[in-house]
């Protein structure tokens, strides 16, 4: 029997056998090899990368026939699909012919799989790294909101967010490595705790994507990837030197990377430094404005076994002295700052790749992040100090499956949880001897786990392929007794039930379910034409802050509902795209339907003063569209723009929604004259803002004009520098930007701001 068992599993034995595929990555004009090219086999799922001399090594399981992809940032992508024979190794080179033009080449793993845009069947875009290193924009948000769809959120320069299709906060999903970034969104901070000059790539899914990431994945999902190195076939050190200053604020940053390893091990070390002063407006300083904040980034690599990996990441983030010159929550007279902030992260991931033909490959993931925000806020009545702990724990087990070379299937369960500790001090200045201490948000745990699954068919009717998701979950919710005020210190003596103590909310112990679906599909009219649908059904649970909030800084009190019910809808989008060598150009038509949106709503009072509390919406909409276009007039010269809408209505009362982004647009010309250097010349354009919510304040349109200039990266004896230079608002406009606008105190934007900015790479 054990024979027979040997020999009926022979062929599947052999057909494993691997495979080792070698080769140069050249330029197709100038025959130059190709750094960092992407190598990635369809049939076993690995990628490898192109060296400084441009070869590769790619080790995979054999088969009948191996198909490749090719992809380099800056060239047309390339798939061949050839018989390997009984070559071993088989030797192939490729040249790549180079672009001036985007051309979705660049690859993305935030599906849960590897794609490049230009195949990916869902709403994809990206900001690559060569878009941060060529602009110096003062948050990485900013950055972020270049994409169309995609607006700035502020509640002063450090504090930045985005509003992504007319979704904030909650609303989308945020994550480092693919990892989830979980805090309060009341301030906009989350993104302003990530180190800009370690971002390799942002991945960004426009639309419901709770079938991949479960609750709060309602509008997106933003994948902050950070740059790493990571395995190469031949032993490599290497490292940069990059800096900036900004006019506008007196602002600067560096940091300094070091990279090495080779096959069977890597890591990698980063530090960066930035700071600023207050940032100048058109109508004078923005006071409370400053910034100081420093980050470190380390990771280890290695392969215990053959086609085994463990690597290990670390991330800090520390600021100290940041001001907040906004926020709705703030009185006029207030003075806040975030004397502290902090964040940590641990990750760890074991894969197993080249399991076999079929299971493809295995991923086991583990990450820890804390979280800590302190704030000082000085009033004439009052001081108070709110800090908040934040700690976030996930774990994500990933199989991907391939059945044929026109099908594959994602498996995978995951589980999280956020447990929030928060409180906050209140020294009367009539009685400094007394401090009240408050619960901002009862000790809370918000748990959730899932398990999901993704395929994609190729092919399946000629030039169709198509994306399947779902997943289900399970989350729970709990949280403490909440007491106003929790205890009083009086002299030095604590008071656990003082005077008027009051049940602000009950202790919750609450389990609920969700199911998430989505298909997706993309239609090859011809090779340079494409159509897409995206159909989907997401899921978000309300957060612990808009359960239990109790948000007294001195304006109005802003007050949580522990009786929410969950967020749900459809999602439906609509897609064109054009790549050719010489224009690329695409458009998405979309439609969220929302049953029980969560918003913030005034009207309710608190012990007599006015307050705000969340609600359930009932239904609404968000419907619009956004679009790029790139354009190649002649060589050299190059016509691009972009444009966005998006509209968000209160389906029974026929009003609008709340903090929605004007329609926007940007116009611009690239001239790269002799090859020496690109020059970009752009207009800015927003649209008078009179679709506002009842309270809202209406904001007028504007445009801006922007300068920027990149030189060619100049050969040193010991690596290159690459330079560049520019202005942001050159006629130092006076302009207003409703979603800071409307948030608090936040009034005029920046104004001019000169930028340099340089980087050694050796």
């Amino acid at each position: 029997m054990k024979n027979i068992i040997i020999l009926a599993l022979l062929p599947v034995i052999l057909a494993a056998q691997p495979i080792k595929i070698t080769g140069k990555i050249t330029n197709g004009e100038t025959n130059a090899p190709i750094v960092n090219a992407q190598i990635f086999s369809v049939s076993s799922q690995k990628s490898t990368f192109s060296d400084r001399n441009g070869d590769y090594e790619l080790t995979i399981l054999k088969s009948e026939l191996t198909t490749l992809k090719f992809f380099a940032s800056g060239f047309s992508p390339l798939t061949m699909t050839f018989d390997p024979g009984n070559s071993n190794p088989y030797k192939l080179d490729i040249s790549l012919d180079p672009i001036t033009i985007r051309l979705g080449e660049v690859t993305v793993t935030s599906p849960r799989y590897v794609t490049s845009i230009q195949e990916s069947p869902f709403p994809l875009s990206i900001i690559e790294k060569s878009d941060i290193e060529g602009a110096s924009k003062l948050s990485l948000a900013e950055y972020i909101s270049e994409e169309p769809g995609i607006s700035l959120s502020r509640d002063g320069i450090w504090q930045t967010d985005i509003s992504l299709r007319g979704f904030r906060g909650t609303g989308l999903v945020l994550m480092v490595d693919g990892n989830r970034l979980e805090t309060a969104t009341e301030l906009s901070a989350r993104m302003s705790m990530i180190d800009q000059f370690d971002v390799q790539r942002v991945e960004i899914i426009k639309g419901a994507a709770s079938s991949m990431y479960g609750t709060g994945a309602l509008g997106g999902v933003i994948n902050i990837i950070t740059e790493n190195f990571g395995f190469r076939e031949n032993p490599y050190f290497n490292g940069s030197l990059s800096g900036y200053f900004n006019s506008v604020n007196i602002g600067s940053g560096t940091s300094l990377a070091l990279n090495a390893g080779g096959n069977s091990w890597f890591a990698k070390v980063r530090g960066s430094f930035r700071g600023a002063s207050a940032t100048e407006t058109p109508e004078g300083l923005l006071l409370n404005s400053h910034f100081h904040d420093n980050s470190i980034s380390a990771a280890v690599g290695v392969k215990p076994l053959k086609d085994h990996e463990l690597e290990i990441n670390f991330q800090k983030y520390g600021g100290v002295d940041i001001g907040l010159p906004g926020g709705s929550a703030f009185a006029a007279a207030a003075v806040a700052r975030y004397p502290e902030v902090n964040r940590e992260m641990y990750s760890a991931e074991y894969r197993i790749n080249g399991i076999s033909t079929t299971p493809a490959n295995l991923s086991l993931k583990y990450y820890h992040q804390l979280i800590v925000r302190d704030v000082e806020v000085k009033m004439p009545a009052a001081t108070l100090y709110p800090y908040a702990d934040h700690f976030n724990d996930g774990v994500t087990l990933t199989t991907n499956w391939l059945f044929s070379g026109h099908y594959r299937l994602v498996l995978g369960v995951d589980a999280w949880q956020r447990k929030m500790d928060s409180r906050r001090r209140r020294i009367p200045a009539a009685t400094p001897n007394t401090v009240v201490h408050e619960r901002p948000v009862p000790l809370s745990t918000f748990r959730s786990g899932g398990l999901f699954f993704q395929n994609e068919i190729n092919n399946l009717a000629n030039a169709l392929d198509i994306a399947i998701g779902g997943r289900f979950d399970l989350i729970n919710v709990k949280s403490d007794p909440s007491y106003n005020p929790d205890f009083i210190v009086v002299n030095g003596v604590v008071n656990p039930h003082p005077p008027g103590q009051t049940l602000l909310w009950e202790g919750k112990d609450e389990n609920s379910n969700s199911w998430s679906v989505n298909v997706a599909a993309v239609y090859r009219l011809s090779d340079a034409n494409r159509v897409s649908f995206n159909f989907g059904k997401s899921f978000r649970a309300p957060s612990l802050e808009e359960r239990f909030q109790f948000l007294d800084l001195g304006a109005l009190v802003k007050l949580g509902n522990p009786a929410l019910e969950p967020e749900d809808g459809w999602f439906y989008d609509i897609g064109y795209r054009h790549y050719s060598n010489s224009a690329m150009f695409r458009v998405n038509f979309y439609l969220n339907v929302l049953r029980n949106m969560v918003v913030e709503t005034p009207g309710f009072t608190f012990q007599g003063r006015p307050a705000t509390q969340m609600v359930n919406f009932g239904a609404a909409k968000l419907f619009g569209f956004d679009l790029a276009f790139e354009l190649q007039i002649t060589k050299g010269l190059i016509f691009y723009g972009s444009a966005a809408m998006v509209r968000g209505e209160d389906s029974k009362k026929q009003e609008n929604l709340p903090l929605m982004p004007a329609d926007n647009g940007t116009l611009g010309v690239r001239v790269s004259p002799i090859g020496m250097c690109s020059i970009d010349l752009e207009i800015t354009g927003v649209n008078d803002q009179n679709k506002i919510a009842p309270a809202e304040v209406r904001t007028g349109g504007y445009s801006l004009v922007n300068f920027a200039i990149h030189l060619k990266p100049i050969d040193l004896h010991y690596g290159t520098i690459a330079l560049s230079a520019g202005a942001d608002n050159i006629f130092d406009r006076l302009y207003f930007n409703n979603l800071a606008t409307n948030r608090g105190m936040v009034k005029a934007e920046p104004g001019r701001n000169i930028y340099l900015k340089a980087e050694v790479k050796f």
